[in-house]
């Protein structure tokens, strides 16, 4: 794992929205798959699956991250604190 990358295959699948070929990435979480089109600096989608009901999830973040419209999730504490702990950090659900 390199944030926002892993190299193995996880429930996050990030597809380019540019269109020139058929690159894919994976995130570790759906943060990490977020972080991708910043570290890119391309436009994506983030390809998921809702844990509970698995229905799909698809969301095409913008460069400059914002939650999505209606997301149920928050950042844990301040960002300086992330690094303590990344599976607290990372750990879903973030319920507001």
């Amino acid at each position: 794992m390199a944030h926002p990358f892993t190299s193995a295959p996880t429930a996050f699948t990030v597809t380019p929205l540019d269109g020139y070929d058929d690159r894919r990435w994976w995130g570790g979480c759906a943060w990490d798959s977020f972080g991708t089109t910043a570290a890119l600096h391309l436009d994506v989608r983030v390809d998921t699956a809702c844990p509970q009901c698995g229905a799909p999830i698809s969301f095409q973040p913008a460069r400059r991250l914002r939650l999505p419209e209606g997301s149920p999730s928050a950042f844990r504490g301040p960002a300086q604190e992330w690094w303590d702990d990344m599976v607290s950090t990372c750990t879903i659900p973030h319920v507001l």
